[in-house]
């Protein structure tokens, strides 16, 4: 049979318990998607020198959810286990409905980490059909590979290993998780709502915060109906010092976990520092700088728990520039960027990436809020970027696990040419070119 029709049979199978896969169940390859699958598959189970010849599959019940498993090879006349799994019921990739489901541990290698998931299915007595999956991203994981399993021709060999009582299926595979969920703040408008459109497209449900709560609702109708997602508003003055506990009581009433936090709200005042009051400078503070880390601080720990998370905190180009006059904005923006390192140094060996992007002009709104839309409109047009390209570049730079992103050709000429300069002459240019004053 064609992996197609081995695909459209396993659709109609039903899924074995989990008690039902007892013992060892003798193991063979099927038709690969591709030449070089097959090439590939073949070498790697019918290989006398490394792992061997591929001989079963054995599974050990350990509750009425959970089991576990190894696969066993001929290797040099004798028979080894190797790759050790966990077993559950869970949803296929392919169809959404159950199936008895194999979760390996994943490795490193030298381009990243791989990550193994078998999915099983009955299609007849004592004969299973396999889809296979590896890879280093979701979409590798998500081509088939076939294998078939009959039995249990024998009992399961022996234990494998003290069961691992926090194992989730999501930690090896965040893309089992029904829909991963993301949190923007600030993202009524711009870059914020950019991130909306683009996180929605990939598929996460979303959770939109900030102090616009009719056009929130808008753009969460819009995104709905057009990415088929799930996306909830939450109206909240993020300037407001319970701010952050705000945003998570209402993430508990949701029931939701956090995969994806992004940190965009932001504002900057335009009065010199001793004209401006206390309490506007204070909400610059406590916007971009309190509530960002606060939210960072209780959001991190479940993603270090389920080992996969995304953290992007939008800095500013001003944190690579010469200080301005009177601009409480570029230091706030350089303490997001120092963070934002800091916290990847921590989270990055939990499988959590923390980028700072530093977007440079961007058209959004943001000049009008501020009062500075006529000085920004002399600017040339060569320094200018849309919200759609510095929100592609952030995803892909935290994806990538890159801890600063600055957007942009010319953003990144500027960046390499200000971070030399002296701190005499970093003074004189902030002082004499400040497009914010």
């Amino acid at each position: 049979m064609s992996v197609k029709e081995l695909m459209s049979l396993f659709a109609k199978s039903p899924a074995p318990t989990v008690q039902q896969m007892d013992g060892e169940f003798a193991a063979r390859l099927l038709a690969q998607p591709g030449k070089l699958a097959q090439v590939i598959g073949n070498v790697t189970v019918n290989n006398p020198i490394m792992p061997g010849r591929w001989l079963c599959k054995a599974f050990k019940p350990i509750s009425g959810e959970r089991g576990r498993g190894y696969n066993a090879f001929a290797h040099l006349g004798r028979k080894v286990q190797r790759f050790p799994m966990e077993t559950l019921i869970a949803p296929s990739r392919f169809d959404g409905r159950p199936a008895y489901t194999l979760v390996y541990a994943s490795f490193r290698s030298m381009c990243g980490a791989v990550n193994m998931v078998d999915e099983v299915r009955q299609v007849g007595p004592d004969l299973y059909l396999g889809i296979g999956t590896w890879g280093f991203t979701d979409a590798q994981r998500r081509i088939p590979l076939p294998f078939v399993l009959r039995g249990p021709i024998a009992p399961c060999a022996g234990d494998i290993g003290a069961h691992k009582k926090s194992f989730d299926v999501r930690q090896a595979i965040p893309a089992l998780h029904p829909r991963r969920k993301a949190l923007i703040t600030g993202a009524s408008a711009g870059i914020g709502a950019t991130f909306a459109h683009q996180l929605a497209a990939s598929g996460y449900d979303l959770l939109l915060a900030a102090r616009r709560g009719d056009r929130l609702q808008n753009l969460a109708d819009q995104l709905s109906k057009q990415y088929s997602v799930q996306c909830e508003v939450l109206s909240v003055d993020l300037a407001s010092s319970d701010a952050a506990t705000v945003v998570m009581d209402h993430l508990d009433k949701l029931n939701w976990t956090i995969d994806f936090l992004v940190n965009n709200a932001g504002l900057s005042g335009h009065s010199k520092f001793a004209e401006a009051s206390w309490s506007q400078l204070n909400g610059e503070i406590q916007l971009m700088m309190t509530t960002l880390t606060e939210l960072t601080h209780r959001i991190a720990p479940g993603m270090i728990e389920r080992r996969w998370g995304r953290i992007i905190n939008v800095s500013s180009l001003a944190a690579l520039s010469p200080p301005g006059e009177s601009l409480l904005y570029s230091a706030i923006k350089t303490y997001v960027m120092v963070l934002s390192q800091s916290l990847d140094m921590e989270f990055k060996p939990h499988g959590v990436h923390v980028t700072a992007l530093c977007p440079g002009f961007t058209h959004s709104e943001f000049h009008d809020v501020m009062g500075t839309r006529d000085t920004a409109n002399h600017l040339p047009a060569l320094m200018w970027q849309q919200p759609q390209d510095v929100v592609r570049a952030g995803i892909a730079a935290v994806m990538a696990g890159k801890p600063v992103c600055v957007p942009g050709l010319s953003n990144k000429i500027l960046a390499a040419v200000m971070r030399p300069m002296p701190l005499w002459l970093g003074y004189l240019a902030g002082r004499t070119f400040n497009p914010f004053k």
